[in-house]
């Protein structure tokens, strides 16, 4: 069995025990053209979201309507990551996040390098449920980037699609014998703990400028969030 987590703590308890990570980090004002600014006084963000944008005006509503159209492809793969609801989401088009003390800046394209699309949920603060697509390069975030919590999970799924040990032909590797399950948990939580690491790597700058406390930080990685993996597969090998 891989190396679990000691520890895990439930989604209640969490948010009871660090509200500081779930609160917005700073004032909110929205301009014209999508643009957000999220601001305090140690740092900014700014963003830009824009509609989602697809080859057709009507789109289905579900599986069976999706069979009868010629609904580009790439089109049929976002409708079924939104689970066929475009009009809850926004796609972040712009995303800079600057120290306002120093030179500290990160503006997503100079780490999403692949050229991602990112879907993130309208006026979403759940910091479950998330994802990075396994096939293709999108990403789907269920909080609005303005929370330390939030930004943790952006960079986290960012990770995902950073990471090189992930292969498009591990969605179809084999988990029938033990042996299988035991290497593919392996390597799920490989895969977590080393998304987990660049969200951290990259946002540990910013940390004290949202208030927010790098013990708790850790608490929630791995204490609820990693933990909640190391839950999965204890319970899948009793």
């Amino acid at each position: 069995m891989p190396k679990l987590e000691k520890k895990t703590i439930s989604k209640e308890e969490v948010l009871k025990s660090a509200p500081q990570l779930f609160k917005p980090i700073g004032t909110e004002t929205i301009r014209s053209g999508g643009r957000v600014e999220i601001e305090n006084e140690n740092l900014k963000i700014s963003l830009r979201y824009e509609d989602i944008k697809f080859s057709v005006d009507n789109l289905p509503k579900n599986e069976e309507e999706m069979i009868q159209t010629n609904l580009h492809l790439s089109d049929r793969h976002i409708l079924r990551f939104l689970n066929f609801k475009p009009d809850d989401f926004y796609e972040l088009r712009y995303f800079l996040l600057e120290n306002k003390n120093d030179c500290n800046q990160i503006e997503l394209e100079e780490y999403d390098t692949r050229q991602t699309r990112i879907f993130v949920l309208k006026d979403g603060c759940d910091f479950d449920g998330s994802s990075a697509h396994s096939l293709e390069d999108y990403i789907r975030l269920n909080a609005e980037p303005k929370t330390v919590a939030a930004l943790l999970i952006a960079f986290h799924e960012i990770g995902h699609k950073k990471d090189p040990n992930i292969s498009m032909w591990d969605a179809f590797a084999n988990r029938e014998s033990e042996e299988d399950i035991e290497r593919g948990n392996k390597k799920m939580l490989d895969r977590e703990r080393y998304a987990w690491a660049y969200s951290l790597s990259k946002l540990k700058p910013f940390l004290p400028g949202m208030n927010a406390d790098l013990e708790e930080v850790n608490a929630f990685i791995h204490e609820h969030c990693l933990g909640t993996y190391s839950d999965f597969i204890k319970n899948n090998n009793q």
